[in-house]
């Protein structure tokens, strides 16, 4: 949802269509949406089709929400699901399975340890060294001009 809420407000953006109000994505906000009017219609079908896929992406959250709370009950983690929306920035809909924190924890670990290897171990190319060939060839070049 937050990317095609990106989406439309990049779209306005580039079209100088800028929101003054304090906090996007308020009821005031959606009422400014109604109120832009674009000079050519093409752009005003892009803006409603922006609109539309943000509130497609809004129902479509809604259902897997409400999906997600007729199933819990009968889930064995269902105590650990209900108790993740107490957390700062957690919704029921995009709480992490249970063992994925230590996954994305070894990923982190694994990517820092392979950016300090040397190219040839992370199986790439090694870098090209120009400075030596260039080095080697000034002698030779202003040889030309004696």
């Amino acid at each position: 949802m937050s990317k095609t809420r990106q989406h439309l407000q990049s779209f306005l953006l580039r079209h100088e269509q800028i929101y003054r109000g304090v906090r996007a994505w308020t009821l005031a906000y959606r009422r400014w949406l109604t109120t832009v009017r674009f000079a050519h219609p093409a752009q005003q079908i892009v803006l409603q089709d922006y609109v539309h896929a943000v509130q497609d992406a809004e129902a479509r959250l809604d259902r897997l929400t409400r999906q997600i709370e007729e199933l819990l009950p009968s889930w064995s983690m269902a105590p650990v699901v209900t108790a993740l929306p107490a957390m700062r920035g957690v919704a029921l809909a995009v709480a992490p399975p249970s063992g994925s924190g230590q996954q994305r924890a070894r990923s982190r670990r694994y990517q820092a340890t392979r950016w300090q290897q040397p190219p040839a171990v992370r199986g790439l190319p090694a870098p090209r060294r120009c400075v030596g060939q260039l080095a080697s060839s000034i002698p030779n070049y202003l040889s030309t001009w004696q």
